[in-house]
């Protein structure tokens, strides 16, 4: 079947773009009764530090606690329970430091069945790579538009308490866990690095159409549309 060419503006009618957590809208839970029901993933960290010895530990603790929710964002959480809060103040000319170690947690786990179901006789486009670093000050995104076709997914496997789908969205096929899914996005994860780097790719449904290819204005257009870290 030939593939109908579709466009940008076409493809977000009807389209959920929520599909991803926006970081301000992780919940941090003051008590761990708070999250009794919820799935808790593996901790997390985060850490920042002033620029210059005259940087205000506020503006310092506000970063760190962004990454730690981008963190937790681009992982599938709703919630994070911190278990640790480190502050050290201005000592011998060295600037600011905070530091903080937490628990994410997810009110609705993925299941294989509810990935299947989802997938079963449709086709996905990537249309969005996110690259977080946590030694960087944000994440980063590029489109895939251009670089892939509409694909069919292969099936779903549990395996350690995650579901991941196998799948070459690069040169080599790889696991990617899911992380989060609604009826026209998937949201998958690939931690490159333990504790440091995480990527986030965005694939849509198409059901036997393409994206078309769009102009560079265009595309950064996309990008703040389906991108909820920009400019936060």
């Amino acid at each position: 079947m030939a593939l109908v060419t579709l466009s940008f503006p076409a493809l977000s009618q009807n389209l959920n773009l929520n599909a991803y957590k926006r970081w301000p809208d992780i919940e941090v839970a003051n008590f761990e009764s708070q999250l009794d029901g919820m799935k808790a993933l593996p901790q997390i960290y985060s850490k920042a530090r002033g620029v210059t010895i005259f940087a205000a530990i506020n503006n310092v603790n506000n970063r760190a606690l962004r990454k730690l929710k981008l963190e937790a964002a681009m992982l599938g959480a709703d919630a994070i329970y911190v278990s640790n809060n480190y502050q050290k103040g201005v000592q011998f000319y060295s600037p600011v430091q905070v530091a903080y170690t937490a628990t994410p947690y997810v009110k609705e786990p993925i299941t294989v069945e509810r990935v299947k179901s989802l997938l079963q006789d449709r086709n996905y486009h990537p249309r969005t790579l996110t690259r977080y670093n946590r030694n960087r000050f944000g994440p980063s995104t590029d489109s895939m538009l251009h670089t892939k076709q509409p694909m069919e997914l292969e099936e779903p496997y549990e395996e350690n308490g995650y579901v991941f789908l196998d799948l070459a969205l690069t040169d080599v096929k790889r696991p990617y866990r899911v992380v989060r899914i609604t009826e026209q996005q998937i949201i998958l994860a690939r931690i490159i690095k333990a504790d440091k780097i995480i990527e986030n790719y965005e694939l849509v449904a198409v059901d036997g159409k393409r994206i078309e290819e769009l102009p560079e204005k265009s595309n950064k257009s996309v990008m703040k549309q389906v991108f909820p870290f920009a400019g936060e």
